[in-house]
């Protein structure tokens, strides 16, 4: 017999098989979201990550409460999966426990058929992806890498309010996001979700939860809400109230972006008095003291050539040419930030070998570093190493690196690029 979860907001109705959905209602308007959809399941394992095993043989399902429980399996019966939705006061929530006779790496659920008029993601500096989204795309998004913040909304259009997908999880597992249109239903969205286990990847189970549920009104209503819930679960402040936010920041209108050595032309874009004249006409056209004179290029051969080494590049003018500049830009009232990175070193560092043993493995024992493609075989040749932040050895040598350069030239700021990255570690 069918079966019905009611939360506050939002109604789903399934079939005879949970997998398939026959209504999801949006109950503050009345409109129907889904009439005809499907959940779609299945697994990832570490060994095999692109065959993933497909969740299709329904076991059980029965009452929970005022809520559902089912349970599937693969063809082979190995592998299943048990899923709990129940209402609450965030919507609809799904508890998944995953099982097989092998280590999981990830679980995906797949909600298809949702008519909205376009979904909205907080990634990537916020996009959205409208009805014209051609058939068979998909893009993916990872938390807490592109993906900032764990939430998605699909709007109904007209400010009638919409449906959203959220995870509320503290600790820093790895989320996925899927938005796509699939091909057997070109005309609506489908929303995906996957949950990483953390690495090492050794258990034959993984557990998962996320929300759905209904909004009123424009997007702006569930995104406080899940800020309200951020301030709270991670000790959030206005950055003006953040004890290191620096009062002169506030006035910052914007950015001057001066690059000195290009390693593409082995000569300098700009040196340091190049960059003086620049800054000192500059002057002319907007206030310094509303300007933050960035410089990326700045040291040794180039962005990233020597890293984490940052001395002033010699062939734009060395340590000398350096201070002259950041005085001068302090006297016409700018301030003044340094491009480094936050885990980078060259494999020809001196001191690589004393390092490689903190370089980050993932969760599937791959040794993570940045590349170039050099060759055209759309394959990187290797640049530089990550180094996992977590390691004491590291910070040390970036505090008393970055706190020289920040004492000796009285540097304003310092951009710590690749800070967005985030792995599944495997070794700490």
């Amino acid at each position: 017999m069918p079966f019905f979860v009611r939360a506050e907001r939002l109604e789903i109705a399934f079939g005879e098989s949970p997998l398939h959905v026959e209504r999801i209602t949006h109950l503050p308007s009345g409109h129907v979201v889904c009439d005809g959809g499907e959940q779609r399941l299945l697994l990832r394992l570490p060994k095999a990550p692109s065959d993933p095993i497909h969740l299709t043989e329904v076991e059980a399902a029965e009452r929970e409460g005022e809520g559902l429980a089912f349970t599937v399996a693969d063809a082979s019966g190995r592998y299943r999966l048990r899923v709990r939705i129940l209402p609450g006061e965030h919507g609809l929530r799904f508890d998944l426990k995953a099982e097989g006779p092998e280590p999981i790496w990830m679980v995906e659920w797949k909600l298809l058929g949702l008519d909205l008029d376009e979904v909205i993601v907080p990634a990537l500096g916020g996009q959205a992806l409208s009805r014209a989204m051609p058939e068979g795309t998909q893009v993916s998004y990872k938390y807490p890498f592109w993906w900032n913040a764990q939430f998605a909304l699909g709007e109904l259009g007209e400010d009638s309010g919409g449906v959203w997908l959220r995870t509320m999880e503290v600790a820093p597992r790895f989320r996925l996001l899927r938005v796509g249109k699939v091909e057997e239903d070109a005309e609506h969205f489908a929303l995906g979700l996957g949950v990483e286990a953390d690495a090492p990847i050794t258990e034959p189970t993984l557990e998962a939860t996320w929300f759905l549920d209904g909004y009123a009104g424009g997007w702006q209503a569930p995104t406080e809400t899940h800020r309200r819930w951020m301030e709270g679960a991670f000790g959030l402040v206005p950055y003006r109230a953040h004890p290191h936010f620096p009062a002169w920041a506030d006035d910052i209108t914007f950015v001057l972006e001066v690059w000195g050595m290009r390693k593409d032309l082995g000569r300098p874009a700009h040196t340091f008095d190049d960059t003086i004249e620049r800054i000192e006409a500059f002057a002319r056209k907007h206030p310094p003291e509303q300007t933050l004179l960035y410089l990326p290029g700045y040291a040794e051969g180039g962005v990233d050539s020597r890293i984490p080494d940052y001395d002033p590049s010699p062939q734009l003018g060395g340590a000398e040419g350096f201070k002259r500049l950041v005085d001068r830009a302090h006297a016409l009232g700018y301030r003044v930030m340094i491009h480094t990175n936050v885990l980078g070193m060259t494999y020809t560092h001196p001191r690589w070998p004393e390092f490689a043993e903190h370089q980050v493995v993932d969760a599937f024992g791959q040794r993570l570093g940045w590349g170039n493609d050099m060759d055209g075989d759309w394959l990187p040749e290797p640049f530089f190493a990550y180094i996992n932040p977590a390691a004491t050895a590291w910070g040390d040598l970036m505090e008393e690196t970055l706190g020289r350069l920040i004492r000796d030239f009285g540097l304003d700021a310092v951009f710590l690029d690749q800070t967005l990255l985030a792995f599944n570690v495997s070794n700490g």
